[in-house]
């Protein structure tokens, strides 16, 4: 109820009468103020984003402002995510992907660097897409002359997509 009548506050404020009748082809027409759904979602989530930023505790020194880079064109709201994410912890810096969007914790698309740490649970294992992190028993010293190599062979292997499969078993082991 309190989305309608934001929504319908917005159509008002835009100078039209909420009341009027869209039409629509083939379909029933619809109230104007019906077309306000996406303006007014995106005005609360900014909001509950901008209110969760001050309820943050305080972030170390050498960690305030970390940069944050933004691939691609994305809601101010999937920003606002981001930017509260990196305002927790030892954040070193953050980047959102292209196609991110807002996710549970951090948006989806996103990944944060941390002092020591990379974690990349925006990237959007919560919906099955196929990424997966693997701890290895070999320190990234011994490999850094081979990692771009190694990426190469895991993108070969690897498939991406709702109906592909790895032509790789998969790591997983049942308990």
């Amino acid at each position: 109820m309190r989305k309608a009548m934001r929504c319908r506050g917005l159509a008002a404020a835009a100078g039209l009468d909420p009341d009027a009748k869209i039409p629509r082809e083939g379909m029933r027409p619809i109230p104007t103020w019906c077309t306000f759904r996406d303006a007014a979602r995106a005005e609360r989530n900014a909001q509950e984003a901008a209110a969760l930023g001050l309820a943050l505790t305080e972030q170390a020194e050498q960690y305030r402002e970390s940069p944050l880079t933004v691939l691609g064109a994305h809601e101010a709201s999937t920003v606002a995510q981001m930017r509260n994410c990196t305002k927790v912890g030892n954040v070193a810096a953050g980047v959102i992907c292209a196609a991110g969007h807002l996710g549970y914790a951090q948006p989806v698309g996103g990944v944060i660097a941390y002092e020591g740490q990379i974690s990349i649970s925006g990237v959007g294992f919560d919906i099955a897409c196929g990424n997966m992190p693997v701890q290895l028993d070999v320190r990234h010293d011994e490999i850094a002359d081979r990692v771009p190599d190694i990426a190469r062979e895991i993108a070969k292997a690897v498939s991406f997509g709702a109906t592909v499969r790895n032509r790789l078993p998969s790591a997983r082991t049942s308990s």
